[in-house]
């Protein structure tokens, strides 16, 4: 009888625990991989108390980081990522990721998978977030992405392809299993955030920044509302990551007399019974990777409008599972919510169930856990040599992509 496997210690690195899709996915992951040979921590540095709901049998570990140079700060990351705290460390987001992978190339520290949670188009948008990506991918080990097009944009920038690999979200067990919510709670919900309950709304949840282009959402529901009486209300379920957007937004729904049609509600817990209650979940992006909102309304046989953005085409089929518009386009966007409107209930109860078909396919939770211990194994077992002059060739790397 084989001995059961020497269990591992990873820990995952990441900024903050607030609210966020990368945030979310990676409680999630570290949740299944504690059931495996793989033992998990959550280490986050950002001084202030949790925001996200810690699964029970996910140990989370705060670094404290009380400023840019905080010495014990330091310390504490520099003993976390050594051997002695881990055998593997996944970093998340770009600064975790460039910190962990400048510390790396210190001896004694542990092989070190780094994640780029967002597409290439955010990284060209962002250059410091493109910057700090190449140096982690550079000096790590292993990179990791949620989404295909940034694989061409990393062997673009000196790293080799064998150390990059595509894995997309995997999708919630809640939203899997989720039943579809009553009609009794439904109404509620929507009396909870100002809605009347007998008219079922136009969704979008996302965090309200540029790169989920609610305005984009806004005027192509006003613009719809110039075509036909029908048009149902508009609500907006997240965080107002930029506060005069949302300012602007109500303006244009004022302006064009909408305003009492049109609702933004903070995060809250009923969140999957609003999916439920819409006639349609809306995804304007500018950017995405695999957007977690598209496969939650999927996962639970909802009807989604998207963006071809991202991973989102490889996720919706276009008239099979949900309808896809270009991004930044409010008339293809008006178009395709005014054939949502149209669609009688069987065909779209039919489209929601060929969506929550495909997703639990392709996001499965087994298959991706499986993808990321192959990984870690091959990471553990072939760690990249820390070579003489690789720190300087980095630089040199990112020095002639930043021009």
């Amino acid at each position: 009888m084989q001995p059961p496997p020497t269990p591992r210690r990873i820990t995952f690195l990441i900024d903050t625990l607030a609210p966020g899709g990368a945030q979310t996915q990676l409680l999630r992951l570290a949740s299944l991989l504690d059931r495996t040979r793989w033992v998990p921590t959550v280490a986050w540095y950002e001084d202030g108390p949790l925001a996200l709901a810690v699964p029970p049998d996910v140990k989370v570990r705060s670094l404290g980081r009380r400023s840019q140079t905080d010495p014990l700060f330091l310390a504490r990351l520099f003993d976390l990522l050594s051997t002695r705290g881990a055998d593997l460390v996944h970093a998340w987001l770009p600064a975790p990721s460039a910190m962990a992978a400048l510390m790396r190339r210190i001896p004694g520290r542990a092989p070190l998978v780094t994640a780029i949670r967002c597409s290439a188009h955010l990284l060209d948008a962002r250059p410091r977030t493109g910057r700090l990506h190449r140096l982690a991918g550079l000096l790590g080990d292993r990179v990791t992405t949620n989404c295909r097009d940034v694989v061409p944009w990393l062997t673009a920038s000196d790293i080799a392809a064998g150390r990059i690999q595509f894995i997309p979200n995997l999708v919630d067990a809640a939203a899997a299993d989720h039943a579809t919510a009553s009609a009794s709670e439904q109404a509620e919900s929507l009396r909870r955030v100002g809605l009347d309950p007998s008219q079922r709304p136009i969704l979008q949840v996302g965090r309200l920044d540029r790169f989920k282009a609610p305005e984009v959402l806004v005027r192509a529901w006003l613009l719809l509302r110039q075509r036909r009486p029908d048009v149902p209300p508009l609500l907006l379920v997240g965080e107002a990551s930029e506060p005069h957007l949302v300012a602007s937004l109500r303006r244009l729904a004022h302006g064009a007399g909408a305003g009492s049609e049109f609702v933004v509600a903070a995060p809250r817990p009923d969140v999957r019974t609003l999916m439920d209650a819409a006639c349609v979940n809306v995804l304007a992006s500018r950017s995405e990777g695999t957007p977690n909102v598209v496969m939650e309304a999927m996962a639970q046989g909802r009807l989604i409008i998207a963006t071809r953005v991202g991973e989102v085409p490889r996720l919706v089929e276009e008239g099979v599972t949900g309808l896809l518009v270009p991004p930044d386009d409010e008339t293809a966007l008006a178009d395709a919510l005014g054939r949502v409107l149209d669609l009688d209930a069987a065909a779209a109860a039919a489209m929601g169930e060929r969506a929550r078909a495909a997703v639990r396919s392709t996001c499965a939770p087994g298959a991706i856990v499986d993808a990321y211990m192959s990984l870690y194994d091959d990471a553990v077992a072939r760690p990249s040599r820390a070579e003489p002059g690789m720190f300087w060739r980095a630089a040199r790397s990112l020095a002639r992509r930043s021009h």
